[in-house]
């Protein structure tokens, strides 16, 4: 229940203590709910779904200072430095040297979801581990001494210690901040 015409609506971690079935399933209704009552809420939580999937805006907060702000699909493509792109998931964050190594720029880089192209591509790469999430499979690669990560469909994923091309899509890396 809702207070009648509340000017903000706080939630504290109100799905943390959920399975992810009801989790999923009530996130949608929450959301459902809130763009209904047109109220402005503070949604506290360290699950970077539930933000992005509720939200007309993030605002990413470390140590008790704004870090960075915006719209979910802004923040999570265009991270302000390498702590936020970490703290959003992103598994690629690389250090200047990593990136020079693998034929970028010389810069702190993040690396998109997309960025990796397996199979085809002019660096060799070895794949260290191999995650089975079901439908998809993550891979753990080495490439030029950079340890890399590519996510994909489980049908044709490399099997553990393969060799495979790798491509790196230069529009899909993103120059942040340290």
């Amino acid at each position: 229940a809702l207070a009648p015409e509340p000017a903000v609506l706080l939630l504290d971690e109100p799905l943390g203590a959920l399975d992810l079935r009801l989790r999923e399933r009530l996130l949608l209704e929450l959301r459902r709910v809130l763009a209904g009552e047109r109220v402005t809420a503070v949604f506290v939580t360290h699950d970077q779904t539930e933000a992005f999937v509720t939200a007309g805006r993030v605002a990413i907060v470390k140590d008790g200072r704004l870090v960075q702000q915006g719209a979910p699909e802004q923040v999570f493509e265009r991270p302000a430095d390498a702590w936020t792109a970490r703290f959003l998931g992103h598994k690629n964050v690389l250090e200047p040297r990593q990136a020079a190594r693998l034929g970028l720029a010389e810069r702190w880089t993040v690396l998109r979801p997309g960025a990796l192209g397996l199979g085809a591509g002019p660096l060799e790469a070895q794949v260290r581990e191999r995650l089975f999430y079901g439908p998809r499979v993550g891979v753990w690669l080495e490439a030029r001494g950079v340890r890399l990560y590519w996510e994909g469909p489980e049908t044709g994923a490399p099997p553990e210690g393969a060799c495979v091309r790798l491509a790196i899509d230069p529009a899909r890396a993103v120059e942040v901040r340290p």
